[in-house]
């Protein structure tokens, strides 16, 4: 890894966007958006602190859970790093063989992503683990979109 890569990227927004087929958080089945994020703040509703997973067993956690942990990172903006972005990965036609996808998706940050969303962050830092074409084309290196092989 080179010392660029342990200290990661920053990515256009608006291209992570534009690449990304599900960009919205969704934990329980329903899309978590900024209306709801929004009243959520209007109404008082806490920070959540306690961080997701921490290596542990995933617990189910509420809607109203997800929203105050987003709420944290929109309260604490200087936070917001280290989002863990790969790509998408398809079988091929092959048994054993898989296609790696110019689509983002982040393995890890969905809570810091979605309060980078909601506060209209134009870049954001990230580690990225996928394809190199899709990281120049993030970053604004190249401005030609990854192409689907």
């Amino acid at each position: 890894m080179t010392k660029e890569q342990s200290e990661g990227y920053i990515i256009l927004m608006d291209r992570l966007l534009e690449l990304m087929i599900d960009d919205e958080a969704k934990w329980n089945g329903t899309p978590i958006t900024n209306d709801m994020i929004k009243s959520a703040i209007v109404s008082g509703m806490p920070e959540e602190t306690d961080q997701f997973g921490c290596g542990r067993a995933e617990i189910n956690r509420s809607d109203d859970w997800h929203i105050g942990r987003i709420i944290y990172f929109i309260n604490h903006p200087e936070e917001i790093r280290d989002i863990w972005i790969d790509n998408e990965c398809y079988p091929g036609r092959y048994p054993g063989i898989s296609r790696i996808l110019p689509i983002p998706i982040i393995d890890d940050g969905n809570h810091r992503y979605r309060a980078a969303k909601y506060l209209g962050f134009k870049k954001i830092h990230c580690q990225y683990g996928g394809r190199t074409d899709v990281l120049a084309y993030l970053t604004g290196e190249s401005d030609e979109a990854p192409l689907w092989e």
